[in-house]
């Protein structure tokens, strides 16, 4: 077998909103949430040789527990019944634990760079499959964009493009039990996206002229950090931002603005552990070479 090796940037993505909506017999929850990418990305670089195994490289972060990228490779490898050695390097620049879906991005170019490696043997729909038992995130990951994600979040309707503007990531706390943030919700009367708010409701329109507002999020209601992530998101309203909230189920928060003013970058630097510029983007992954 031939080397071949492949390199793609896995793009964030943030919650233009989210509801959580109920508890399913399952133990799951259904969802409704508008899924944006982003433009930070991790580089994801992918070797296949002759031979037998998986090794996995970072750069920039240390990666503990169960890797979905080893998982994806595994999944594919099985899917297609071949062999093959399989050595994947990250550079990672999403940072973890942020509800960011940076493994989850990961995982999804893992997919894409093992597909091309093997003649795009799989289709679409194919690789749509592995990638949702991989985790909710993923399929919209490998799909990238504007999407409405309902069910678990792998019902997803392609959305118009919202564009491009400047975005401003502020993570400043440590990420919560997104197992435990959902057992809150389903003990609190936490109130549910109405029409009047929802953004969902401005995008065939285009979001130019949305009320500036902080999006509705279950999960910041369940958020011990609460007060403070929606003392940030009003911050960012203050400077520009026409939408700020927080992304998945935190800690990050977003906020969206059409040009950003100067200085406010170097402001929150200032200020806050983590802040991040980049830029939405039509795509989720994009292979570079």
């Amino acid at each position: 077998m031939k080397t071949k090796k492949t390199t793609a940037l896995a793009n964030a993505k943030i919650n233009l909103e989210l509801d959580v909506l109920c508890k399913r017999d399952d133990g799951y929850h259904d969802i409704f949430t508008i899924f944006q990418s982003v433009n930070l990305a991790d580089e994801v670089t992918v070797e296949v040789k002759e031979g037998n195994g998986i090794t996995v490289t970072t750069k920039g972060a240390v990666i503990e527990g169960e890797n979905l990228v080893t998982k994806a490779a595994e999944l594919f490898l099985n899917k297609i019944k071949e062999s093959a050695l399989i050595n994947i390097s990250l550079k990672k620049e999403i940072p973890l634990s942020a509800g960011l879906a940076g493994g989850s991005a990961d995982a999804a170019a893992v997919l894409l760079c093992l597909n091309r490696s093997f003649g795009g043997i799989l289709s679409t729909s194919k690789l749509l499959e592995l990638a949702l038992q991989l985790g909710a995130d993923v399929p919209f990951c490998l799909l990238g964009g504007t999407y409405l994600a309902e069910g678990i979040g792998e019902k997803l309707t392609p959305l118009p493009y919202i564009g491009d503007y400047d975005v401003i990531l502020i993570k400043h706390h440590k990420k919560g039990s997104t197992g435990e943030m959902y057992s809150r919700i389903d003990n609190l009367s936490i109130p549910h996206l109405t029409e009047k708010k929802s953004v969902f409701r401005h995008i065939n329109s285009g979001l130019d002229n949305i009320t500036p507002h902080i999006s509705h999020n279950s999960f910041l209601y369940a958020s011990d950090d609460k007060a403070e992530q929606e003392e940030i998101c009003r911050l960012l309203l203050e400077k520009g931002a026409f939408l700020s909230g927080l992304s998945g189920s935190g800690p990050t928060v977003f906020g969206l603005f059409k040009t950003i003013p100067d200085g406010l970058v170097d402001l929150l630097k200032g200020n806050y552990k983590e802040v991040y510029l980049c830029k939405t983007s039509p795509v989720g992954i994009k292979i570079i070479e």
